[in-house]
Order: structure tokens, then C-alpha cells, then sequence
């Protein structure tokens, strides 16, 4: 197994793949850090918002600049919508007044659950999650990574 242990070393190392390989190096290492967050954001929900904690989820991101990789964590509003409905909360359609823009209240429930409001107490989840895993998601990236190049730099020499 290679040890890769600064910035250089992983640079040097995935430069030896091409773009798309190191996209999927960078990726799947990311992924995993990712899940140790989620898994944690998932515990720190409150125990009534069974909803929120089965609508929290792994989403990849897409940017308008393709060398870009990134993960969002936190509850999925389609997820959350259809929880929220089953459980006999109705939707609804609200407008700001500011800008004019639509958007339902669903949109903004994690958000609600993790700041608070004028009307209901923070309950944070999500930071606290990313704060007590935030050594561990670094050397998660760095372990998974090394270990993704070592598979590939088998899978070339048995190609």
C-alpha cells in the first residue's frame, strides 16, 4: 500500500491517471468521508423528527466547472416532502415578500430543525456532526484515496 502523506505526494500520484480515473478517485474518497458525516448528522437528529432523519442523504453536486467534485449531506426534499405528507402535514405554497420568489415550506424544514426559528428552539444536527468528524473525515480521504490508487496502479499493471 502506498503511503501518501502531503499535498505534493497526492498530486504526484494522481496525475500518473487519467482525468476521468482521477475523478473517480477524488469521488469515491470523498463519498466515503461523506457517509461518516451522515451517519453521525443521522444520531444528532432529535427523536421526533423521524422524518428528517430518514430524508438525510448523500447528494452529488454539479458544478458549471467540471473539475469540480463535491457532496452535499443533509435531507432531501423530495425524501422529506413525501414523510412529512404521510404524516399528515400539509404543504404549503409560500412567496416571499421580498423577491417574489416561490417555495414550499418543506424546503425549509432541516433548516428550521438546525437554526431554529422565532416560534421553535435550535435543534442542530448537521454542524455538530461535521465538527466531531472532522479529523476523521481527513484521514478518511487520505486512506481511501491511497487505497483507490493502489487498486488502480494493480488494475493498470494486470491490463
Amino acid at each position: 500500500m502506498s503511503e501518501i502523506k502531503g499535498l505534493k505526494e497526492l498530486s504526484k500520484a494522481l496525475k500518473a491517471f487519467p482525468q476521468n480515473v482521477q475523478k473517480n478517485i477524488l469521488r469515491s474518497s470523498i463519498r466515503a468521508a461523506a457517509s461518516d458525516i451522515l451517519k453521525e448528522a443521522r444520531k444528532n437528529v432529535p427523536k421526533r423528527r423521524g422524518a428528517l432523519r430518514k430524508s438525510l442523504a448523500i447528494v452529488p453536486r454539479r458544478y458549471r466547472t467540471k473539475s469540480l467534485i463535491g457532496f452535499y449531506v443533509g435531507p432531501r426534499t423530495d425524501i422529506l416532502k413525501q414523510e412529512l405528507i404521510s404524516a399528515g402535514i400539509e404543504e404549503k405554497k409560500l412567496v416571499s415578500k421580498n423577491t417574489g420568489f416561490q417555495y414550499s415550506s418543506v424546503m425549509n424544514y432541516g433548516g428550521l430543525v438546525e437554526l431554529g426559528s422565532s416560534k421553535m428552539a435550535a435543534s442542530p444536527y448537521l454542524r455538530p456532526a461535521l465538527e466531531s468528524k472532522a479529523d476523521e473525515v481527513i484521514n478518511e480521504v487520505r486512506k481511501k484515496m491511497s487505497q483507490r490508487i493502489d487498486k488502480e496502479i494493480e488494475r493498470s499493471k494486470n491490463a
